[in-house]
């Protein structure tokens, strides 16, 4: 009987030593793998018909807003390209998304009459070879600029995509339309999103908010 206490010791101290194993054990342990976010394929669509993208709302988030999330790495200028409206952008000649890499560009909605104001009172205007121009805006007409809802937002990766991959990710277009013997336009209306696939050329991911989906498509129904 006088050696209970010593047995009971002995279990103590055995019980107290595999818990502390068991608490080392589980503080050495990995942690779980964080998600990644940020990706192309991450759109969220609410029920306003619009989207999210990058942590830019289409439609709804400013351009100042979307700056705030994405970086100050910029540059923002009105592009004038023959032929065509003037258009108010937000450039990233270098853009992380989660693993991918590429340029980014915001546009912007203003009115006509304030585009044309912003290019009145320019800094400097730029040609470039494609023929536009380049306009970069006064430092006292950035406030306003930025003040203007981005309306698209496009994604041009680094690396190639393969068909295969995109499928993966970003599931069966609603439909296809081939423009060339080289590149086919994959179309996810319900995203948003015109993923231009180019066999000798970089693809082109172009996000609009779904419920202005046909502002991107119609443009593309003369080669079918």
């Amino acid at each position: 009987m006088k050696r209970l206490p010593l047995v009971i010791g002995l279990v103590l101290a055995v019980v107290i030593l595999n818990l502390y194993i068991n608490q080392q054990q589980k503080s050495e342990s990995p942690p779980p793998p964080r998600q990644l976010e940020g990706l192309p394929w991450q759109i969220d669509v609410n029920a306003s018909g619009s989207s999210t993208v990058f942590g830019v709302t289409l439609n709804e988030s400013t351009l100042a807003e979307a700056v705030r999330v994405l970086g100050p790495d910029h540059e923002v200028a009105v592009v004038m390209v023959p032929n065509e409206p003037a258009a108010l952008e937000v450039y990233y000649h270098r853009y992380t998304a989660a693993i991918f890499t590429g340029k980014l560009l915001l546009v912007g909605e203003h009115a006509e009459e304030t585009l044309q104001g912003f290019i009145e009172r320019a800094a400097k205007v730029k040609p470039l070879q494609s023929g536009a121009r380049l306009i970069t805006l006064d430092q006292d007409d950035l406030p306003a600029a930025l003040a203007a809802r981005v309306t698209t937002l496009t994604f041009v990766p680094s690396i190639a995509l393969e068909k295969e991959i995109v499928l993966e990710r970003f599931g069966i277009p609603a439909e296809t339309i081939r423009t060339s013997e080289t590149s086919e336009h994959l179309l996810y209306p319900d995203k948003g999103l015109d993923l231009l696939l180019d066999e000798e050329g970089k693809e082109i991911l172009q996000y609009v908010a779904p419920r202005e989906f046909d502002l991107v498509r119609q443009p593309l129904l003369q080669y079918k």
